[in-house]
């Protein structure tokens, strides 16, 4: 008989941006609400269940409806170790997901890094990470 063997593409259709910075998880909720205008609420935690272990990862969510865009507040350092292990010098990622032009996210970028809070932060291309399923929230 023959084996037939199923090959899932996922679409990674989103933009994302590491944030180096050594606050706490709400604390950093509340600058970017508070200077940015956004709406970030605490959601359940983030669970990534391997073959190994289980890690759980803080985990934000705020929508804009005006402008059709999801953002996604999530901390890199679980209990069981990293989201995306290739990236540990980023503490927490912002994932945005919708329409968002090349200059969107540079002026975000900007007023991301103006925060007192936040060491740095720098956009991370998808496509080149080993562990991007991890990001996939649905």
């Amino acid at each position: 008989m023959a084996k037939f063997t199923l090959d899932i593409e996922y679409d990674y259709d989103f933009n994302l941006i590491g944030l180096c910075c050594h606050a706490r998880d709400y604390k950093i909720c509340w600058s970017i609400n508070n200077y940015l205008g956004f709406d970030f609420t605490r959601q359940d935690n983030l669970k990534l269940i391997t073959k190994v272990s289980t890690s759980e990862f803080s985990f934000f969510y705020y929508e804009d409806e005006d402008a059709q865009q999801e953002y996604s507040l999530i901390s890199n350092r679980g209990t069981g170790g990293l989201l995306l292990p290739e990236q540990k010098q980023a503490d927490y990622f912002l994932k945005l997901s919708g329409p968002v032009s090349n200059k969107q996210m540079e002026r975000l970028i900007g007023k991301l890094k103006e925060l007192d809070i936040i060491i740095t932060a720098f956009p991370i291309e998808v496509e080149h990470l080993k562990s991007k399923q991890n990001l996939l929230l649905e």
